[in-house]
């Protein structure tokens, strides 16, 4: 009897220490957005630029729906629309047909939208360069791995 007590409460104290273990990688991740965010704001070629890097690398290499840029970043499909509206005030994406809805464009990157967003790639790793020296390939990629399974699962929690 003693030892399915002491069994139950280190089940406990695991469970609780698993989750405490979420809880301070969510706090990580949230102080890491924080830093890049200020990195980018420190040079001054990036500067507010890191939103229309995103998008366009989400768009590169296939066409998306403004539905399909909110859904991928877990923002209103309000706050895309108007952000892809600047986008295509300054010519770096277009708005294309999309055979398979009616009223939800596809948006495209254009020549100087993949431009653009060549430059800033390069720009970008120019940035991250001196970080490369000091994390493990080994080890983004296991970060790399766990954070899309971490946002998955979010994204499965917020539909239910």
């Amino acid at each position: 009897m003693m030892t399915t007590k002491l069994s139950n409460v280190k089940c406990f104290i695991m469970a609780i220490s698993k989750e405490q273990k979420l809880l301070d990688l969510i706090r990580t991740v949230i102080f890491c957005h924080y830093r890049i965010l200020g990195l980018g704001n420190q040079l001054d070629a990036m500067s507010g630029e890191v939103p229309v890097w995103n998008i366009l690398k989400s768009i590169i290499n296939q066409p998306l729906t403004v539905p399909d840029l909110a859904k991928e970043r877990g923002v209103s499909r309000q706050y895309i629309q108007k952000f892809v509206n600047s986008l295509v005030a300054d010519g770096l994406v277009e708005k294309v047909h999309n055979e398979q809805h009616k009223r939800s464009y596809l948006i495209k990157a254009t020549n100087r939208g993949a431009d653009t967003f060549r430059q800033m790639n390069e720009d970008f790793l120019d940035a991250v360069t001196p970080l490369v020296k000091t994390l493990d390939k080994k080890e983004m990629e296991l970060a790399d791995n766990t954070l899309k399974q971490l946002t998955e699962s979010i994204a499965g929690f917020e539909s239910l």
